[in-house]
């Protein structure tokens, strides 16, 4: 992990990335 805090705005990018992968699966 680049960043070990994540802040709000960071959320949705965080979000998609996650759905990104899960769906690759």
């Amino acid at each position: 992990m680049e960043k070990t805090i994540l802040t709000f705005n960071d959320l949705p990018e965080v979000v998609a990335q996650l759905r990104d992968e899960v769906m690759s699966l």
